[in-house]
């Protein structure tokens, strides 16, 4: 039996820089993620290069070594790494609150990865059903610049940027501790106490 290689043409990388602006709908900023801090870079860096205009999700084809740049990578063999942080992400689900409430979304952050080895390249591309939270935004969502989050050093300090973002304008938001630990997805156990909170 003869079997046929698929010869994929991939095109140019796609360009990645800190500069870019990351645009989220203010119902991703108040969802728990499930997210650690190396899958947080990468969906936060992936966001960054949707445009307005965009109508659809592009699959993005990413130098793995730029990506280990952005990713603050120091182990030598970053290949691996990486292809350890794209894995995990393709198992991690996002559960929405839709409808105020009456249906939830249960989606994976990404609808397909892929790894050219040769090439050095990492291909991405968000799942079809995150296009609301993210595509053509006009109103209810919070931008900043990638550099913002990326230089955050844990993904609590992360989501507490996007927190304080998304009431910037407003000036105020009261959370309560129970309802500050779901949104910063702080482990059972885990600062338990104001003063946790504030250090």
């Amino acid at each position: 039996m003869v079997v046929e290689q698929l010869e994929l043409d991939l095109g140019p990388p796609t360009p990645i820089s800190p500069e870019y602006i990351v645009t989220k709908s203010n119902v991703l900023i108040e969802t728990p993620l499930n997210l650690d801090l190396q899958e947080s870079r990468v969906i936060y860096t992936l966001i960054s290069l949707i445009q307005p205009d965009d109508e659809d999700f592009k699959t993005h084809h990413i130098r793995v070594k730029e990506f280990a740049e952005i990713l603050d990578l120091k182990e030598k063999n970053f290949y691996k790494k990486i292809r350890e942080v794209v894995t995990g992400l393709q198992r991690k689900q996002l559960v929405i609150r839709e409808n105020n409430g009456e249906s939830e979304l249960v989606v994976n952050w990404l609808s397909a990865s892929r790894y050219h080895h040769r090439k050095g390249l990492v291909e991405l591309e968000f799942s079809p059903q995150l296009k609301p939270y993210l595509l053509k935004l006009k109103k209810d969502f919070t931008r900043y610049k990638l550099a913002n989050v990326l230089v955050l050093k844990s993904k609590y300090s992360i989501r507490m940027y996007e927190l304080l973002k998304r009431y910037l304008n407003i000036g105020k938001r009261r959370f309560t501790i129970e309802q500050l630990r779901n949104l910063l997805e702080i482990e059972p156990g885990k600062l338990t106490h104001y003063g946790h909170l504030k250090q």
